[in-house]
């Protein structure tokens, strides 16, 4: 499996921009102990952050499109990395928890420009599925890296703040090597039949509902990942044994991103990603009742596995669904619609009832969300089979399934966007940019 380079530039940046998040329940323990905040100001403080991010995120569609690749998208990534960078230092002397969450607003913004223009490009891969199984892939493990480095029963927020800068503005130096030009970064435009979305208006229906189940999905992912501190102490396990197993659950997480991109476009199966999700329903269930280190460490390792299995399917999903990439910008800002209804509302939860009962709400929105992505692709598999294909054949309110360039007197070695599979078609007058190799 070839990835080029300026791609796997990408997707190093972008794991740099996902650890704060994927580090945030062993940091939120941290905050909690420094500062005394209770679950329900947790979730607050989570969501403060997320709402930033979604507000970052959701205006991206208008603005991606100037700054994805050259000196602009470059200034952009390191600007935001080295102001994270710097400002992160703040959350250790902060007063009071209206002054954590405005830095945390602000934190959050920042990281979230930088993911929104990293997904953006990797969504325009020949085969999506497989360049966000690798960018999660890449996540997991610089964050686990991260967390097994760390002496993390002994370490203070202010050291652990310290490190976490570190990485950012290595990331920031590491930016300088983004993509200079579109022929670098070789993204592959979808056809959209006649013409693509130009705005997001008039996209088709069926992508935004993908948008929402994946909403829904992170309302369950985001609240679980984020409390497991919490549920960890809620276990029995000491600050130090929590961390470890979180860690251990993060970088076991990487098979689950493997297993995807090695399965993405080999057919049209669903049944490993409705396996895949029952699994991640169950384990927010065990985390509720967790009551060992041993049964802690099964369930965080199955929740991050099944989690980073599934995710990407989805977000493939919704690139068969929008072929003018303007929607995919939205996927961080559909992850934070999740962090911001979710944390706020299990904290309460757990204040309001228990550690059981808040899990178990998680559980049942979790199994929602599975159960509509199981529907919509057996629906979508149906369609496809009851049409015959031809180069202009249209699913999905008009949408073309291939990929092809601009030139209508040769054949097209075209990749389907959906199985990865090369076929040989005639050319249309349709726009392109290029084709990577994935």
């Amino acid at each position: 499996m070839r990835v080029a380079q300026p791609a796997l530039t990408i997707i190093l940046i972008a794991a740099v921009a996902a650890l704060p998040p994927n580090v945030m329940p062993v940091l939120s323990r941290l905050l909690s102990d420094t500062h005394g905040l209770d679950e329900a100001q947790l979730g607050y403080f989570i969501a403060s952050g997320t709402l930033a991010g979604l507000l970052a995120s959701a205006s991206a569609p208008f603005w991606i499109t100037r700054v994805r690749i050259g000196m602009r998208a470059r200034a952009l990534v390191i600007g935001c990395l080295l102001g994270y960078g710097l400002g992160v230092h703040a959350l250790a002397v902060v007063d009071g928890p209206p002054m954590l969450y405005a830095l945390q607003f602000l934190l959050g913004g920042s990281t979230i420009l930088v993911a929104s223009t990293c997904v953006h490009h990797l969504m325009l891969q020949p085969n999506p599925a497989r360049m966000m199984s690798l960018k999660i892939a890449g996540d997991v493990v610089v964050a686990s890296a991260f967390l097994f480095l760390m002496p993390l029963s002994s370490l203070p927020l202010p050291g652990f703040l310290a490190a976490l800068s570190a990485c950012f503005v290595a990331g920031a130096l590491f930016a300088w090597r983004w993509p200079r030009s579109r022929t670098d970064s070789q993204p592959a435009i979808r056809v959209t039949g006649p013409a693509a979305p130009a705005t997001l208006a008039t996209a088709p229906a069926s992508a935004w509902t993908v948008l929402a189940m994946m909403a829904v999905f992170y309302v369950a992912g985001v609240s679980g990942w984020n409390y497991l501190g919490r549920l960890a102490a809620h276990a029995g396990l000491d600050a130090g044994a929590g961390a470890t197993a979180i860690a251990i659950g993060l970088f076991g997480g990487i098979v689950g991103a493997i297993g995807a991109a090695s399965l993405a476009g080999r057919g049209d199966r669903v049944w490993p990603q409705a396996v895949a999700g029952s699994a991640f329903v169950a384990s927010i269930l065990a985390l509720g009742h967790a009551t060992s280190f041993a049964s802690y460490l099964v369930a965080v390792l199955v929740f991050n596995i099944a989690w980073n299995f599934f995710i990407p399917f989805v977000m493939a999903l919704l690139a068969t669904r929008d072929g003018s990439g303007r929607l995919s910008t939205l996927t961080p800002a559909t992850a934070m619609v999740g962090g911001i209804v979710g944390p706020p509302l299990t904290g309460n939860l757990m204040q309001a009832t228990s550690y059981e009962t808040a899990m178990l709400v998680l559980a049942m929105t979790a199994a929602l969300s599975v159960t509509a992505y199981v529907i919509a692709v057996r629906r979508q598999r149906r369609q496809r089979h009851t049409s015959a294909w031809s180069p202009g054949a249209k699913v999905d309110g008009g949408r073309s399934e291939r990929a092809i360039d601009e030139h209508p007197d040769r054949d097209a070695r075209v990749e389907s966007v959906e199985t990865g599979k090369r076929v040989h078609a005639p050319r249309t007058g349709s726009h392109a940019d290029g084709e990577a190799q994935a």
